[in-house]
C-alpha cells in the first residue's frame, strides 16, 4: 500500500477550516464516508475512476494552532505500490491541498496563500 502524509497551516479557525476541507472534498467529488469537526474520511468516487484504478482514501484532520490559525493534516493511501500509484497519490493529495488552500483563502480574504 502506498501512503502519503502532508501537513500545512491555514489562516482560519479549526471549525471554519474543517468546513472548508469538507467543501474542497465535495468540489473534487470525493465521497465522504465519515466526518466530524476535526476528522474527515473520504475516498475518490469509484464512478469517476478508470476500471483498473483503485480509489485513494484520505483522512483529513484539522487542529487548532493559534488564534485564527489551524493545521491541516492529510493522510492518504492507495492499494498497490510502484511509480503509478505513487504519482497518482502525489497528484491527488497535491490537488486536495491546493483546493483547501483556495477555499480557506476565499473564506478569509486577508489570508496569504
Amino acid at each position: 500500500m502506498a501512503t502519503r502524509r502532508t501537513t500545512f497551516e491555514v489562516e482560519a479557525r479549526a471549525d471554519a477550516a474543517s468546513a472548508e476541507c469538507r467543501k474542497a472534498l465535495r468540489d473534487l467529488r470525493w465521497e465522504l464516508s465519515l466526518g466530524s469537526e476535526d476528522r474527515l474520511v473520504a475516498r475518490e468516487d469509484l464512478a469517476l475512476l478508470c476500471c483498473v484504478e483503485g480509489p485513494i482514501q484520505v483522512v483529513v484532520r484539522v487542529h487548532s494552532r493559534a488564534r485564527d490559525r489551524s493545521e491541516v493534516v492529510i493522510e492518504a493511501s492507495i492499494v498497490g505500490r510502484g511509480p503509478i500509484q505513487s504519482k497518482r497519490l502525489c497528484d491527488r493529495v497535491g490537488g486536495l491541498e491546493r483546493q483547501i488552500l483556495r477555499k480557506t483563502a476565499i473564506a478569509a480574504p486577508h489570508a496569504k496563500v
